[in-house]
C-alpha cells in the first residue's frame, strides 16, 4: 500500500513535469531502512518534489531532513510536508543540511553528491549508519557503448574502505547501492 503523502508527492511531480523521482521499489526500500532508525536523523540529498521524502517520513521515528537546491521544488516539498512532524526541508546546497547530523541514514539522490562527495557523505554518517544511492542501471542492461567501460561511481562506493556495500536489484532495469559505515577502515580490495 502506497502512503497518501507519497501519492500526493507523485502527483505534484507529474504536474511539474518532473520525471526523476524515486521508484516505488526504491521508496519501499527507503521506508524499510527508515523504520530501523532509532537514534540519529535521516538525510535526503535532493528532494525533488518529495516522493523519497514521503517514503522516508512514512515510517521514520526520527527527524527527516531533506535538502533541495531548486526553489520551486523546495517550496513544493515544504507545502506537502507542512503537517508531517519531524520533517525539515532545507532549501539550498545539500551541505547546508549537514549541521542537522550526524545521520543514521542518508539517501543520496543528487548526482553531484553521488559522484563528487563520497567522503563528505560518509563523514556525515554515524558509525554503522546506512547510505542508499539509486538510479543505477544493472550492468547486463547497459547500452553497448557502456560495456567494458569503467564505472567510477560504482567502484568508488562499492570499494570504499570506510563502507561495507552491496548492489541490490530493485527492478528489471534498476538497482541501488546500500552501504554501511564501518567503525574501522577495512582493508582495500
Amino acid at each position: 500500500m502506497t502512503p497518501l503523502k507519497v501519492t500526493e508527492a507523485q502527483a505534484l511531480a507529474r504536474r511539474a513535469g518532473f520525471h526523476q523521482s524515486c521508484t516505488d521499489e526504491t521508496g519501499q526500500l527507503l521506508a524499510v531502512l527508515a523504520s530501523s532508525m532509532r537514534d540519529a536523523p535521516i538525510l535526503e540529498i535532493g528532494s525533488g518534489f518529495g516522493v523519497g521524502t514521503a517514503w522516508l517520513a512514512s515510517t521514520a521515528r526520527v527527524r527527516v531532513v531533506t535538502a533541495e537546491s531548486d526553489p520551486e521544488r523546495a517550496r513544493g516539498v515544504r507545502a506537502l510536508m507542512r503537517d508531517v512532524p519531524g520533517v525539515v526541508v532545507v532549501h539550498g546546497d545539500w551541505a547546508e543540511a549537514l549541521p542537522h547530523g550526524p545521520f543514521g541514514l542518508i539517501f543520496v539522490d543528487a548526482n553531484m553528491a553521488k559522484h563528487d562527495a563520497v567522503d563528505t557523505v560518509i563523514g556525515a554518517m554515524i558509525p554503522g549508519g546506512l547510505v542508499l544511492l539509486d538510479d543505477l542501471t544493472p550492468k547486463e542492461k547497459w547500452p553497448a557503448e557502456w560495456v567494458g567501460q569503467p564505472d567510477a561511481l560504482r567502484d568508488r562506493w562499492l570499494t570504499h574502505p570506510s563502507l561495507w556495500a552491496v548492489e541490490i536489484r530493485t527492478g528489471p532495469d534498476q538497482c541501488v547501492i546500500v552501504a554501511s559505515k564501518v567503525d574501522v577502515q577495512r582493508p582495500a580490495p
